[in-house]
């Protein structure tokens, strides 16, 4: 996992000398997790590989986090924070094992078997296609 976006929450106070300290309300999101410098405000949203896969491609789920900047004598504001996730379209994958079927020439022409698959992208349509050549047959998902 590698962050994909780093900034900062800025804030001043006219207190003269005023030392501000920034706290999340959560770092954990539903697809990745932000981390809060909280003497500088500097944020880290990183994204979780594993979580966001079922996104479907153009999809958008945005991830908050509520920063609040104090200073030491308990005056303090609130600012929210966003990250857009946009889903990508993610290959599918044949789930079923190799299939192999051989007929004798001059035999009735009947080969059988099942491909299966699976995409993680929640809405997703799968379509096979058989392409079958003189010599050969190959399966394209």
């Amino acid at each position: 996992m590698e962050p994909c976006c780093q900034r900062q929450v800025t804030a001043s106070d006219v207190d003269h000398g005023a030392v501000l300290t920034y706290s999340p309300d959560s770092l954990q999101g539903t697809y990745g997790s932000f981390t809060l410098n909280p003497s500088s405000g500097t944020w880290t949203y990183t994204l979780d590989s594993q979580h966001h896969q079922d996104l479907a491609v153009g999809e958008k789920h945005t991830e908050t986090m509520l920063v609040t900047v104090k200073d030491e004598h308990g005056a303090s504001t609130t600012q929210q924070v966003t990250v857009e996730v946009t889903g990508t379209n993610d290959r599918p994958v044949i789930t079923s094992q190799a299939q192999t079927s051989s007929v004798k020439e001059d035999d009735v022409l009947f080969a059988r078997g099942q491909v299966t698959a699976t995409d993680v992208d929640h809405g997703a349509v799968l379509t096979y296609t058989l392409i079958i050549s003189k010599a050969s047959m190959v399966h394209s998902p």
